[in-house]
């Protein structure tokens, strides 16, 4: 269900974000490329992102998808407000460690399903979370001074948790409220930064930026209880991600611009 809702939200964006670029009905706009600009900004994001630290202990790589509402001023300086949803299927490495108290002894331990079969479970990780940063913009002598090597800093809060799925037969150890003595949800702030490169074209719609982002939070677990630990965990944990990401930036209406009418 959030992986549904995490889609639904990304979706949503990017048609508010076309919405709000489309509001020069027939138009096309043209951008003065050869003069500093205010840009007012949306952009729909995803990456890949590499987990280390004590996140990486628990998970594989997975998808980074994003949000972002920017603003971009003539001076270059970029502030931006980020919501970010990653997520895999399959990439837990700690399941068998977590769930072993549910789970059959032997060479190929599973949990049982209803029907006293292998129920296939997997587990995947879900992560929120949702940033504010200020970047500034350096122009290369290549490009026009709205564009350039994009170097940015910022803060926010992260939310990350495991979720299970019976892939064969349901398996009602983990079903309801049952998941969450398993689900080691974790809260707590995080700082970000990027490096990269933003990219403003002459077209409204040849917009775009690349880049490296590195994440780090301090989060503790939300849940007074796990099962397998037959208590909870007070303790602070360092989560760090490295993701690479491009984003596909959605420019609204700038009053500068030219305009060329079909």
């Amino acid at each position: 269900m959030k992986l549904k809702i995490g889609l639904v939200i990304m979706c949503i964006g990017i048609l508010i974000c076309n919405r709000m670029n489309a509001q020069t009905d027939e138009r096309m706009l043209v951008q003065k490329v050869d003069t500093l600009v205010t840009i007012p900004y949306c952009a729909a994001s995803i990456g890949w992102t590499f987990p280390y630290g004590e996140m990486g202990k628990r998970y594989k790589p997975f998808l980074d998808l994003g949000i972002d509402l920017g603003f971009k001023t003539k001076k270059n300086w970029v502030f931006n407000l980020n919501f970010g949803f990653q997520f895999a299927t399959n990439n837990v490495k700690i399941k068998d460690e977590i769930l072993g108290g549910i789970m059959t002894d032997g060479d190929n331990p599973f949990v049982i399903s209803e029907g006293g079969t292998d129920a296939g479970v997997v587990a995947g990780n879900r992560n929120f979370n949702l940033k504010i940063s200020v970047g500034k913009v350096i122009p290369l002598w290549f490009s026009n001074p709205n564009s350039g090597i994009l170097i940015s800093l910022g803060g926010g809060w992260l939310q990350h948790q495991i979720v299970y799925q019976a892939t064969t037969e349901i398996a009602y150890q983990l079903e309801g409220d049952y998941r969450y003595l398993y689900d080691r949800q974790m809260r707590g702030p995080l700082v970000s930064g990027l490096v990269g490169y933003m990219y403003f074209g002459k077209y409204s719609f040849a917009n775009f930026y690349i880049g490296v982002q590195f994440d780090q939070a301090w989060t503790t677990m939300t849940r007074k209880y796990q099962a397998d630990l037959r208590s909870g965990d007070t303790k602070t944990y360092i989560d760090q991600m490295l993701t690479l990401k491009a984003a596909w930036i959605f420019q609204f209406h700038n009053p500068t611009s030219q305009r060329i009418y079909y």
